[in-house]
């Protein structure tokens, strides 16, 4: 199966070479010091790499080493915008994310979204 949707344009030089790695059966799901693909592109605030790598698969629900969710990190990146984490979040959603998931702190997203400041991202956990 070929990861790389041909002749889109949205894919970027990380995308690919992230496409290659899948291609060449790397695991979308390997972890580096606890934190997965996904968790690392929502925390360096990668959008279409966290998008690319939800279709192709991705874990949505794995924690990392703290505990959290890649739903909760949507919330807690800073470098996220709250447009941006809300990208995120609506993809995560779309692959099967739970909106009421709780961190090993007992926290949802939303709660997290509420005080890190993230109006529309709230919103969004909320009516989901």
């Amino acid at each position: 199966m070929s990861y790389v949707e041909h002749g889109d344009p949205q894919l970027g030089p990380i995308v690919r070479g992230l496409a290659a790695a899948l291609n060449d059966g790397e695991s979308v799901n390997g972890s580096l010091g606890g934190h997965s693909a996904l968790h690392l592109g929502i925390l360096n605030g990668h959008v279409e790499i966290c998008r690319y790598l939800a279709r192709c698969g991705a874990n949505v629900s794995a924690a990392d080493r703290q505990g959290d969710l890649p739903i909760h990190l949507c919330a807690l990146a800073r470098i996220l915008s709250d447009e941006s984490a809300v990208q995120v979040a609506r993809s995560l959603l779309e692959h099967g994310a739970q909106p009421d998931a709780v961190n090993a702190r007992g926290e949802t997203a939303s709660d997290l979204a509420q005080m890190r400041e993230k109006p529309l991202l709230y919103q969004l956990l909320k009516d989901s």
